[in-house]
């Protein structure tokens, strides 16, 4: 898969092989929020079961699994782009959260996920890749002070992009079994989504401070069926107090398409 750098393409189309080596091989900055199946080390397992999942940012949280099911992380049999990644596709809830201990209460956010959705994804209104919010009792994100950073929004069965205060954040279109590279920055007055770091449309933030005192991936903060994320999920990295500049998004997307094999 090929990955337009910015509306730079002839730099990289053709050159991959040469290109690959001058890539970035670690973020712009140590996330707030770094999850990384391809660290075997991180991923805290009974079988093939995740029981959590360790935070290799600078939170050092822990994502406790919870919900009816559990994500299920097997590297022999479930990989994107040839790396270890977290798997899970049943009818029910499965997600990993963690409260921060100390409440967010910044403006500034950016956000990037590595997924490959299947189609139980695309059939319902809302699904929540990473979702953020005062508590785990927080029922919906019609409050300023939540977020879904990447969610499927309300307006297409294909479309995803960032959720805050009843607002999409722009949007996108994703096809099924097709592996993405997902962000979503905010900078107080803008909203901004990108797929393989191609600007969705553009729409008003909620303006005002978060208050995020909880962490979510795979579902809601609540965690209903309804939100239920299912395919892959290899990597997220989350930034508070940060609204990326065009350089940082493209050193993390060069980062994010070398590791994951979209070049």
């Amino acid at each position: 898969m090929f990955i337009d750098f910015l509306g730079t393409p002839e730099n990289f189309v053709g050159n991959a092989e040469r290109y690959s080596t001058e890539l970035p091989t670690s973020p712009s900055i140590t996330p707030d929020l770094w999850l990384d199946a391809s660290d075997a080390s991180t991923v805290n397992v009974t079988g093939t079961l995740v029981d959590s999942w360790e935070d290799k940012g600078s939170l050092g949280l822990t994502m406790t699994a919870g919900g009816a099911q559990q994500w299920i992380y097997d590297p022999t049999t479930r990989t994107l782009g040839g790396l270890p990644c977290l798997y899970f596709n049943t009818a029910d809830v499965a997600y990993l959260g963690s409260n921060l201990g100390v409440a967010f209460t910044g403006v500034l956010c950016t956000a990037y996920a590595v997924v490959e959705l299947e189609s139980a994804s695309l059939t319902s209104s809302v699904r929540t890749l990473l979702s953020m919010a005062v508590n785990d009792s927080t029922t919906d994100t019609s409050n300023v002070n939540a977020a879904s950073i990447i969610a499927k929004t309300n307006i297409s069965t294909s479309s995803f992009g960032g959720y805050r205060n009843n607002l999409d954040s722009g949007r996108y279109t994703v096809a099924a079994n097709t592996p993405f590279i997902a962000a979503t920055r905010y900078d107080n007055s803008v909203a901004r989504s990108y797929k393989n770091n191609v600007v969705g449309s553009t729409v008003p933030a909620a303006v005002g401070a978060f208050n995020t005192g909880h962490l979510r991936v795979g579902n809601r903060p609540t965690g209903v069926a309804t939100h239920q994320i299912f395919g892959k999920i290899a990597e997220v990295m989350l930034f508070f107090n940060d609204t990326h500049s065009n350089d940082e998004l493209l050193h993390n997307y060069q980062y994010l398409a070398r590791k994951w094999g979209f070049l």
